[in-house]
């Protein structure tokens, strides 16, 4: 496993930080915080683009 910083909150300074990253279907994932205060991650789940059929191709 890789550990890695995705953000720095900093009490006054700093209270929220967007994360653009993606994540997928079947990858074990763990979350960690330092601190006294609790962290909420929300997001939202891309459906996979439907693949094109040979026979679309060539209509």
């Amino acid at each position: 496993p890789t550990d890695l910083i995705l953000c720095n909150l900093h009490y006054p300074s700093c209270l929220q930080q967007p994360l653009d990253i993606e994540f997928y279907d079947g990858q074990t994932l763990t979350f960690g915080a330092k601190g006294p205060h609790k962290i909420h991650l929300t997001g939202y789940v891309l459906q996979p683009e439907p693949q094109e059929s040979k026979e679309a191709i060539f209509l």
